[in-house]
């Protein structure tokens, strides 16, 4: 008998609990359905008022990308790239000596015999040595990149400053505009080269550089990725070039 009123009370206490989770269920779903209803109604009644909850978010959200602008220029906090070790770094120091001296030498004899029409624009050989030499592995320096990146970029210096300086097209308007338009394709091609961007300036800059300065300076950038590549390949810890990618690139089977 003890055992049959045990077992009546858990059957009691078993249907309580389950009439309770039903009862719950249904409150839950009630207030599911009058939030879902309510919804259009207070979108209405938004719309209506002129869309004051819409404006008021406006505020928060240019707040919220100066906080993202802020943080972003905070950095990530990650470790800086280490220093060379003495022997990379004369390594990078008698690559860039031979190379600068070479350039210079040639400037000199082209001068000498053809005039200052022939001359090397030789500012963006520094930052093609730097690129070279320390980062032989970027993109920026390959080949490619150097000889396609160029061309482009002195090509539509040379192009842009036909157009006559007027009250809008004004020294300071064609070089900006010229440098950002090269940087901006170089980037479209994937030729990216930031010695393409100094001379650009250069070229856009100086009226007197043309045709005969960009076939000169394509000169020396083939000298110089030639020599790159021998002296960078005399290390056993560097290889130059990565690629050189002036012809049509396989496709993938």
């Amino acid at each position: 008998m003890r055992i049959c009123r045990v077992s009546s009370s858990l059957l009691c206490a078993f249907a309580c609990s389950l009439a309770l989770l039903k009862t719950e269920q249904a409150t839950a779903f009630q207030s599911t359905r009058s939030r879902v209803a309510t919804k259009p109604v207070v979108s209405s009644i938004a719309s209506v008022r002129g869309g004051g909850k819409q404006d008021a978010d406006q505020p928060l959200g240019l707040v919220q990308k100066v906080k993202t602008v802020v943080r972003k220029c905070a950095g990530v906090h990650a470790k800086p790239p280490a220093a060379s070790s003495w022997s990379e770094s004369f390594h990078t120091f008698a690559g860039v000596l031979v190379n600068l001296l070479v350039l210079t030498y040639m400037n000199t004899k082209l001068i000498e015999s053809h005039g200052k029409g022939a001359s090397i624009v030789l500012g963006p050989f520094g930052a093609l040595a730097t690129l070279c030499y320390i980062l032989p592995g970027a993109p920026p320096s390959q080949p490619k990149n150097a000889i396609l990146g160029q061309s482009l970029s002195v090509t539509l210096a040379i192009l842009l400053k036909k157009i006559p300086l007027s009250t809008f097209w004004t020294m300071e308007a064609r070089v900006s505009f010229t440098t950002a338009l090269a940087i901006g394709l170089m980037a479209k091609f994937g030729w990216t080269h930031p010695p393409a961007g100094a001379a650009t300036l250069l070229f856009a800059s100086n009226p007197a550089l043309g045709w005969s300065h960009l076939g000169v300076l394509l000169l020396a950038n083939v000298v110089t990725l030639v020599l790159s590549s021998i002296i960078n390949n005399l290390s056993p810890t560097r290889q130059y070039p990565i690629f050189w990618g002036l012809g049509r690139s396989k496709k993938e089977p």
